[in-house]
């Protein structure tokens, strides 16, 4: 199911996408059945792997991080 809704493209692709690479999938394997190109990918994937980081933090532990404290009471509400 996930390959066949990387081939086609449409405006959710990219959670179809984001899907296929947090199951695991590399960016070379995305890129062969959507022709997106790699660097892309890369930047997507750096972007999830950020994401699996700051949701096995405590952000309420680590103090400022060099973003506004709205910034960082977003992250804190939205990955807890």
């Amino acid at each position: 199911q996930v390959r066949s809704n990387l081939r086609t493209p449409n405006p959710e692709r990219v959670y179809s996408i984001y899907h296929a690479m947090r199951l695991g999938m590399t960016p070379e394997e995305i890129h062969e059945l959507t022709a997106i190109d790699i660097w892309f990918l890369d930047k997507l994937q750096d972007i999830i792997e950020t994401e699996k980081v700051l949701k096995q933090t405590n952000l309420n532990d680590i103090g400022p991080i060099g973003y506004g404290s709205n910034f960082q009471k977003y992250l804190v509400e939205t990955l807890a």
